[in-house]
């Protein structure tokens, strides 16, 4: 019988923690994509807005109110997932690595020789 093995984690793969579970729902202007721990429940959301020129504004949410220590606890969970995601969106719609999203260079690098 052969072995299984694990696949490769490809680059642009992402995986939500143990627990934690996403639902996607539109808003007028965008998507928010929800997030809900088994044991502390709706943990935020992280929305999507479009905006004018094809740009997009991008906010994470957390639940509950911040004097709660359940909020904070929440927060914890739910900063590394949003963290991570935005990145891997920034990666991909970035106009110059390293810059805020859609925001157009001042002037193009020098090519190399």
């Amino acid at each position: 019988m052969p072995k299984r093995t694990s696949p490769q984690k490809r680059q642009g793969d992402f995986r939500l923690p143990p627990g934690v579970s996403m639902q996607k729902a539109q808003l007028p202007a965008g998507w928010a994509y929800v997030f809900r721990h088994v044991k502390l429940g709706l943990l935020g959301r992280l929305v999507l807005q479009g905006l004018p020129g094809g740009h997009c504004q991008v906010s994470c949410k957390v639940a509950g109110d911040p004097a709660d220590p359940l909020t904070a606890r929440r927060r914890k969970v739910l900063e590394p997932v949003t963290t991570a995601l935005v990145q891997q969106l920034e990666a991909q719609t970035a106009t110059v690595p390293g810059t805020p999203w859609g925001v157009p260079p001042t002037s193009l690098p020098a090519p190399r020789v």
